[in-house]
Order: C-alpha cells, then sequence, then structure tokens
C-alpha cells in the first residue's frame, strides 16, 4: 500500500467532527472511510487501521486496505530481495512478513530468518529523501537536509511546532514607537520579476506615515535578518484607510515569458481605490511610482477597488494570464454587494482604463444581496478539465456572514460581458446558513492534493465555531477539482464536495490565509499552508500569537470527501514569537529560493515582535 496518507500538520487528527482518535471506537463514524481506529480489527472488511504520519502525531484511521502481492514461491521466510507477502504466512505477527500486516517487513540480504527484520546495513529509505533510515532523523517524512532549526532533537519535518524566530530568513518592520498595533502585512512568492531565472519575493507592510512594497531579489543569498532597503524595487503610498496593498506576482500578462506584479490600493482617492500593473523584467528596479505604472485601473466612485487582486491562469485560452480585480463594495457606499473585473491578458497592456460598472474590463462578475462579492478571490488554474483556467470567488458576507464561493469556470468566447455571479458560477454554500462563520473569506489554489490531475481549490471559513463550543476557531474547505463539481449557476452545498479541516483552538480563526505551496516532503502530492492568526497557546502569555498550520496531500484524500478532520488544537508548524504576533495573516508560496529543487514559504505577522521592538514581519522557510 502507499507509505503516504492524507494528514493536517496535527498532533490528533480524526476523520470524525468533535472527536480524538484515542477516545472513540469503530462505530464512532458512520462511515467506513476515516473512522478512528487502533488497530484493523476495529474497521469494516476491505479497510485497514493506517497512521496519519508523522513522529508527533501518532493518530489512526481507516482506510481503502492496498494489498501487497502474494509472492507465491515464498512458502516460510519473505526470501531478500523481494518484498512480496509470503504465501503460506496467515498468522498475525507484527514483526515477520504476514497477509494480516499493514505492510510487508523490509527484506535484506543479511537477515533471511522467519522474523526478517532490517539490520542497520540494510539501506532501506522509506521516505525516498536519500537518507537511509538508520540515519534519518525522521524517517518517514522526506527531509533530505535534516534541518533541526530550533535545535531541540526533533527534526523540522517531524517537528509539529516550530517558533518563526528560527525562520532561514527574517523581514521586520519598522518599530513599534513608529506605527505600533497591527498592520496588513503579505506576501506574495513563486514568480520571477525580475526576469534572471529565480523567483523573488513581494511584501507589502508599512513604513513610517506610508504602506510600502518592497520586491527582493531572489537570487541574493537571503539568510537571517534581511534588510529590507536592500530590496531591488519599492512602492509607497500614504496609509490610505486600513487594508493595505493587496498584491499577486505570480503571472505573465503580456507573454513575454518573466512574471508580472499586480498592486491594489483600496484606500487611494478617498476609498475610490486602484489597482497599478508593473511588467516584470530588468526593468522593474528602483522606485516603482516615480518611474510610473505599465497599466494603471481605476474607479470614480468609494467602491474600494483594487480590495483584492489577482494574476490568474488563462482563463480564455488565449495563451496569456490574466488580471483580476475586485471592489470591495461594488455598489456604491453603503452597498455591499462586490464586483470582480476580468482584464484579459495583452501583449501590451491598456495603459489607463476605468472598471466601471458595465464599462472596462473585458468580463465584469456582480455580486447581489450585500453578500461582499470579490472579498477574496484567486485563479486555480484548470478545476473542471476542460482546458482553461477557472477562477474562486469569495463572498463572506452573503446570507448574513454565512458566506459564499463562487468558482467561475474559464470561457473562450468572453467579450466584453456583464453577468450576476450566480448566473455564471457553481455556487457554493455553506452547511449552516446561520452560523455567519464567513465562508469565502479566504479562497485559494490547492494545487493538485488527492494526485487525480485536477487541480483542488481552499475555501476559508474562519469565524465558523469548533467542538466543544469553542467560537471562531475556523475551518477550511478541501474542494476536489473534477468534471463532477458542478455546473455553472448551481447551488452545491460545501460540505458534499470537500473535506472540511476544523479548526480547534478558541478564537483562533483557522482559515483566514490559504496558500498552495507545492509539493513540500517530495511524496508526489501538493500541500498547503492554513492561516490561523489569533491561535494562542497559552490564553494568557500568548494571547494571539498565531500560527500556520501546513496540510500534507494524499491519494487518498478524496476518500474523505464529505467528512470533517480536526486540525487540532495544537496542530501547527509554526508559531508566534509572542503575544499579539497574531503570526498566519498573510501566507504564500515562495517558489524556489534556494535552487535546491524543494519549494519554500513565506508567512507574515501583522502584530508586534516584542523582542525586536517591531510591528509586523515576514519569514521565509526554506524546504526540508
Amino acid at each position: 500500500m502507499s507509505s503516504s496518507r492524507w494528514i493536517g500538520a496535527s498532533r490528533h487528527i480524526v476523520a470524525c467532527a468533535f472527536g480524538v482518535a484515542a477516545l472513540f471506537a469503530a462505530s464512532a463514524c458512520s462511515s467506513p472511510a476515516g473512522q478512528a481506529c487502533e488497530a484493523d480489527a476495529d474497521c469494516q472488511p476491505g479497510y485497514e487501521c493506517v497512521s496519519t504520519g508523522g513522529v508527533a502525531f501518532g493518530s489512526r484511521i481507516c482506510l481503502l486496505a492496498e494489498e501487497a502481492p502474494v509472492d507465491a514461491s515464498d512458502t516460510s521466510a519473505d526470501t531478500p530481495p523481494d518484498t512480496g507477502r509470503d504465501a503460506a504466512d496467515t498468522v498475525s505477527d507484527t514483526v515477520s512478513d504476514t497477509a494480516n500486516d499493514v505492510a510487508p517487513d523490509v527484506a535484506d540480504a543479511s537477515d533471511t530468518s522467519e522474523t526478517d527484520t532490517c539490520d542497520e546495513g540494510c539501506g532501506v529509505d522509506t521516505d525516498g529523501d536519500g537518507v537511509i533510515d538508520s540515519e534519518d532523523g525522521c524517517p518517514n517524512r522526506a527531509n533530505p537536509h535534516q534541518r533541526d532549526r530550533d535545535a531541540d532533537g526533533v527534526q523540522d519535518a517531524c517537528d509539529y511546532q516550530l517558533s518563526v524566530d528560527f525562520a532561514d530568513a527574517s523581514f521586520f518592520g519598522p518599530t513599534q514607537s513608529c506605527c505600533g498595533g497591527t498592520v496588513p502585512w503579505r506576501v506574495a512568492g513563486g514568480g520571477d520579476l525580475t526576469g534572471d531565472g529565480r523567483d523573488d519575493i513581494v511584501i507589502t507592510g508599512h513604513r513610517d506615515a506610508t504602506f510600502a512594497l518592497w520586491v527582493i531579489d531572489g537570487s541574493a543569498a537571503l539568510q537571517g535578518a534581511v534588510d529590507l532597503n536592500s530590496a531591488v524595487a519599492t512602492l509607497e503610498v500614504p496609509q490610505y484607510g486600513d487594508r493595505g496593498l493587496a498584491v499577486d506576482a505570480s503571472g505573465d500578462v503580456n507573454g513575454d515569458g518573466v512574471d508580472d506584479l499586480l498592486v491594489g490600493q483600496p484606500g487611494w482617492n478617498g476609498d475610490k481605490g486602484r489597482a497599478l500593473l508593473f511588467l516584470g523584467g530588468a526593468g522593474l528596479r528602483g522606485d516603482l511610482l516615480r518611474d510610473g505604472p505599465d497599466g494603471e485601473y481605476y474607479e470614480r466612485i468609494e467602491d474600494r477597488l483594487g480590495y483584492a487582486v489577482d494574476i490568474a491562469p488563462d482563463l480564455n485560452g488565449d495563451g496569456l494570464d490574466d488580471m483580476v480585480v475586485s471592489e470591495g463594495r461594488g455598489g456604491g457606499v453603503g452597498v455591499e454587494d462586490g464586483r470582480v473585473h476580468i482584464i484579459f491578458g495583452r501583449p501590451v497592456p491598456t495603459d489607463r482604463m476605468y472598471l466601471g460598472p458595465s464599462e472596462g474590463a473585458d468580463v465584469r462578475l456582480l455580486g447581489t444581496n450585500d453578500e461582499g462579492a470579490g472579498r477574496s478571490l484567486a485563479g486555480v488554474g484548470d478545476i473542471n478539465g476542460d482546458g482553461l483556467g477557472d477562477l474562486v470567488v469569495g463572498a463572506p458576507l452573503a446570507a448574513a456572514d454565512a458566506g459564499a464561493a463562487y468558482v467561475v469556470y474559464g470561457n473562450s468566447t468572453w467579450t466584453d460581458e456583464t453577468f450576476e455571479i450566480g448566473d455564471v458560477a457553481v455556487h457554493l454554500t455553506p452547511p449552516d446558513s446561520r452560523s455567519a462563520g464567513s465562508l469565502g473569506a479566504a479562497v485559494s489554489p490547492a494545487g493538485d492534493l488527492d494526485g487525480d490531475g485536477a487541480r483542488d481549490l481552499l475555501v476559508g471559513e474562519p469565524l465558523v465555531g469548533g467542538p466543544d463550543g469553542a467560537d471562531e476557531s475556523g475551518a477550511v474547505y478541501v474542494v476536489f477539482g473534477g468534471s463532477t463539481l458542478g455546473t455553472a449557476g448551481s447551488l452545491v452545498p460545501i460540505a458534499d464536495a470537500s473535506v472540511r479541516l476544523q479548526g480547534t483552538a478558541d478564537r483562533g480563526q483557522a482559515g483566514s490565509a490559504l496558500a498552495a505551496v507545492g509539493d513540500l516532503d517530495g511524496d508526489g502530492f501538493d500541500d498547503v499552508l492554513v492561516g490561523a492568526p489569533l491561535v494562542a497557546e497559552d490564553a494568557a502569555s500568548m494571547r494571539r500569537a498565531g500560527a500556520v498550520h501546513l496540510v500534507y496531500g494524499s491519494e487518498e484524500a478524496a476518500q474523505l470527501e464529505g467528512q470533517s478532520v480536526e486540525m487540532g488544537e495544537w496542530a501547527r508548524d509554526f508559531v508566534g514569537p509572542n503575544k499579539e504576533a497574531s503570526l498566519g495573516f498573510s501566507v504564500s508560496p515562495a517558489g524556489d529560493i534556494d535552487a535546491d529543487g524543494r519549494p519554500d514559504v513565506l508567512v507574515t505577522m501583522s502584530g508586534m515582535h516584542d523582542a525586536r521592538d517591531v510591528a509586523g514581519a515576514a519569514f521565509l522557510f526554506y524546504g526540508q
């Protein structure tokens, strides 16, 4: 059977909502897949009890069995070097290779007895990271660098808790005396903006009385505390409002082979807002506003254009990535319908464009009933397998703040169109219309978590309650792509089309930020990050320290569709350094900054770092 199983980065992960594996019998779940167990006997026929993985986790759930092949010529011990189970071995034996074992024992040339165990020299590498198990500090999770950043004796790949104080590189904001409080620090990575073949990093935060943006050259040696003054390009604007700057930097809108930068400034010009496009290349240097944008997109009324922005994978099939810009209001002052503008990529982008309710953009998607459509958005690749990129749009104010999300399929025939978004999208509805959980407050691509070839997506519900009466513990839905998700105009209960990752920390707000970060552990399945910026390890001393959960993909992920999996109150890979840090405000892939073939990740804190007397910071972790 496969050595990889669907896990979240948690110490206690179960497939029954509100359960802990060690406390529930096999009958605790109605569905055979995902039920808690301690042994195969606890599972229904055809299922086996499997560890969710990780040294610190220990939970076990029932999943479909994958039988090892029978070796008909082997009638006693498992003869080296074959690993098929013995045809004559029918009694459960935790040492030797038997029909009832979860997997055959590892055969090695120096041990041919009935209890075929692995001698130190057998050279087995379970996680395939190039380090044999006998020398691997974390043999079940790929970690070729064998890092233990915090020197606690547990290697990072198996360490369920790692403070951002041990990040590979850190980017700190100004002193608290300058600005103080909570500020909107965001990160965007994974794109090559300078055209040198290396991925770069974009950080937005604040400097004195301005909102600021820094482009950090990924070809530089990024280690330790990195001075933001080393940025190759900067942008500074007055601090209009409290939203800060929205940003994306992972797409190519003009087809020159270099990624471009799209910035949203929703507070500009009295909350009218605007979006700015800067084309990537060797010329992306210095003061970006002084040199001027390559495209400016603006509004004439106070609708907060630029609330969210994204460079989406080709939505109309012309070979160019497309720009997506939303308005936080989208109906004028006092109206919260929301509006989304799609501007198709062009070899020469339009230098200035008015984005109105019925003109300007190539496609306009209109929200209704104060639903806040476009408060979050993301291009997610090809969800339904038609060869076109697709878009997910969050509407967290829908149904009295219960929220909703829309999946908009790409279309090659769009030309100067205006639609109500519900007419042209799959409408994902919340499991409880009375929850006020803000479904859709964050959305993100998920890559391909289950390895079926279809793109998956993430939808956050950060204000929903959790087990044991936890308030605003938050949740995330992993929605699996495929041709059966739904058709345009259909209503689909999100709980039926997804696995629910349930936060457990009271007021932790898991799902406030989401990101697909590629295959971190090298098992062939993409992984994701979940921000929980108000998690507290201790209610008093670590209030709102924040955390980022790491969730690994697996081919068995889709077996849990329609079920709930606890992330666990202590289920976090990265934790804030002190109270009020609010780590997890923003998370992002970083591409491969150190060029070691492993993806890297970025996380931010929007609050205070007491030891450094700074407000706001970003942290870079290199892949395992």
